[in-house]
């Protein structure tokens, strides 16, 4: 049995760091891979950080020929829509996802990856993402009403045993740049026509608005994606970070070509306010001032772990895919936490354990969540304190 990288399933983390780079001209893509592996296994748990790498399609097929999808592309030019509006390609060789219970942790660790891969890589763009009022994104709404469970993310997200590239996933990256300014001006009314959701309780509007976010990305039209969508940025410069898992190119590129307005001539209402973003070049963060300008967009190849491909990477060789804890840390903010922390991180072990336990056996914990509208595990999370695995189904994404 494949076994996928298992960041990509660890919910509940609160800390988030996306590094992207590019090989040095010259290099050798193997070399990359190579760098990659040796930075993330020694370091998957310590520290209570999880890492998710993942690759342009093209610089793995070098190395691994028959290690994914052959039709598989990285997002290499440019989407245009008949009305002139632009969804740039800003595709980089390398990405390396960094997700914890603490910042502190988080950005220790991913300093360490930027002056392990300095021999081989340059490091091309760099985000930190943090949650915001627990399921919500920038805008205010919720964000991964019909995300798949947690019970159905591996089937959704994970290429089948089998099929060249068992195991792995693909990861559609993308940066969108928020114009807080612009977008609060409009009315809470305004604000769910372009969305297609009531702001309070995520209720999809009746009849829907043929050119809101939610009908121009349709799952049930484009198929699943399983989404660990992020707010990013500082207070003056802020977005969300798009991080999608499919086990097949086609349900992004067809949901990335309905909001263009390449389907049926009708462009996303969320794109009306963005000016298209200019690509500066592939080292380069675009400079943008409208909501929903897109920054960055990549497609990259999330490989398996289950065991050494073309001798190249090494093998975190868990036992097999189970769904993955958000792993805690040691690290406490002020000694008074220290003993709280120990019980918290206890609890959260034993628990965990059930909840492992009932899944081996094909049971759905039941989690309160289950009685509101929106299903989630994405909870609040006490500052200083280990993250912990807080319930099943849709998270913010």
């Amino acid at each position: 049995m494949s076994t996928a990288q298992s960041g990509i399933f660890a919910l509940g983390t609160p800390s988030h760091a996306y590094l992207e780079f590019d090989l040095q001209r010259g290099k050798d893509a193997g070399a990359l891979i190579k760098a990659m592996a040796d930075v993330r296994e020694p370091r998957t748990t310590i520290g209570g950080v999880n890492f998710v790498s993942g690759f342009r399609p093209e610089l793995w097929r070098s190395v691994v020929p028959e290690g994914l999808p052959g039709d598989l592309t990285g997002f290499n030019q440019n989407l245009t829509g008949p009305d002139g509006y632009v969804m740039p390609a800003t595709q980089h060789d390398a990405v390396l996802w960094l997700s914890g219970s603490s910042y502190d942790v988080v950005f220790d660790e991913a300093r360490q990856a930027i002056n392990a891969l300095t021999g081989v890589t340059t490091i091309a763009d760099e985000a930190s993402g943090w949650p915001y009022r627990r399921y919500r994104d920038l805008t205010g709404f919720v964000d991964g009403t019909k995300n798949p469970s947690l019970l159905r993310a591996a089937d959704v997200a994970l290429v089948a045993d089998g099929k060249p590239g068992a195991g792995g996933t693909i990861l559609l990256l993308q940066q969108w740049e928020h114009d807080v300014s612009a977008w609060e001006s409009l009315s809470e009314q305004t604000q769910e026509r372009v969305i297609g959701r009531t702001k309070t309780d995520s209720t999809e509007l009746d009849p829907q608005p043929p050119d809101s976010h939610v009908h121009q990305t349709d799952q049930d039209m484009f198929g699943n994606v399983f989404r660990r969508n992020m707010p990013y940025g500082t207070v003056t410069g802020h977005g969300t970070m798009f991080v999608g898992f499919c086990c097949e190119q086609r349900p992004l590129q067809a949901m990335l070509e309905s909001m263009v307005g390449l389907k049926d001539g009708v462009r996303d209402a969320l794109t009306r306010y963005t000016r298209p973003s200019r690509r500066r070049c592939s080292h380069q963060r675009c400079i943008s001032v409208h909501l929903m300008d897109v920054c960055e967009c990549d497609c990259l190849w999330i490989a398996r772990t289950s065991k050494p491909l073309a001798g190249c990477v090494k093998s975190a060789d868990p036992a097999s895919l189970r769904l993955s804890r958000p792993l805690l840390t040691n690290e406490h903010h002020g000694s008074d936490r220290v003993d709280r922390g120990r019980r918290r991180r206890g609890r959260d072990c034993r628990r965990l354990q059930r909840v492992e336990a009932n899944v081996s056996e094909g049971k759905r914990p039941r989690h309160p969540a289950d009685d509101e509208p929106t299903t989630r595990l994405f909870a609040s999370h006490r500052s200083g304190e280990p993250a912990a695995l807080h319930g099943w189904g849709a998270e913010p994404g």
